[in-house]
């Protein structure tokens, strides 16, 4: 049902009782999610959720057992850059993402039939920068710890913070002011949104532009420190 009716009671005290009561309809039509079904609005979250699993847990997990085994260490020794390392430890992670986006979205079109109308090529690109920044979070967090529980812990720890934070459960508007202050940091908030828009609202760069520059922005700064003390730390 695509129209929700609403029955709003207008009283006009000048009139008698009998004929006080004016009642008028309303008609309110939902644009973008005419049936109200939940599964359109939970979905893209959890695209969202899978892919900074990928990056930020595994990532992190992966390099921490490499240090425990001494595999990084010999890596190290190696004519291999640092740069180099950390591609091979980051870019399988980003084909697997995209991998499980790609089952993910197809298993949301055909099951839930939650309808993509944006672009495809735009959200590729959009969703690599989303990777990259969760890729360097997971390069980060391996750079704190020692073992695997330990990167597990922390790795858990941000994402929990991440997830409360990001406007999946209830919206950012609803949170108090000094949360939503905190939200801005937060790299999943942006990619929630930019997958809700693409997906029901077909939203183009033209209006996904702010969100793209704070995902940008924010996968950079990450990316960067967690290289920069990647190498410190290997040094």
């Amino acid at each position: 049902m695509d129209l929700k009716h609403i029955r709003l009671g207008i009283y006009d005290l000048s009139r008698t009782p009998a004929s006080r009561a004016l009642i008028e309809t309303i008609n309110a039509r939902m644009l973008y999610n005419p049936d109200m079904e939940s599964a359109q609005f939970i979905v893209p979250g959890i695209v969202a959720l899978l892919l900074i699993m990928i990056g930020a847990l595994l990532t992190s997990v992966t390099i921490a057992s490499e240090k425990e085994t001494g595999t990084l260490e010999q890596l190290m020794v190696t004519p291999l850059t640092y740069g180099q390392i950390i591609a091979g430890k980051t870019i399988p992670f980003a084909f697997l993402g995209f991998m499980e986006m790609g089952i993910a979205m197809t298993f949301g079109v055909l099951w839930f039939k939650i309808p993509i109308v944006g672009s495809l090529p735009l959200l590729a690109f959009l969703s690599a920068a989303f990777i990259l920044t969760c890729l360097g979070l997971g390069i980060f967090i391996s750079t704190m710890v020692n073992t695997q529980q330990q990167a597990l812990f922390i790795s858990w720890f941000f994402l929990v913070t991440f997830i409360l934070l990001s406007g999946f459960f209830y919206p950012i508007e609803n949170m108090p002011k000094w949360v939503q202050i905190i939200t801005l940091v937060n790299p999943l908030r942006y990619f929630i949104e930019i997958l809700r828009e693409l997906f029901l609202k077909g939203a183009g760069l033209n209006v996904l532009w702010p969100e793209l520059l704070s995902l940008m922005g924010l996968g950079t700064t990450i990316f960067t420190l967690a290289t920069l003390q990647f190498h410190k730390r290997s040094a």
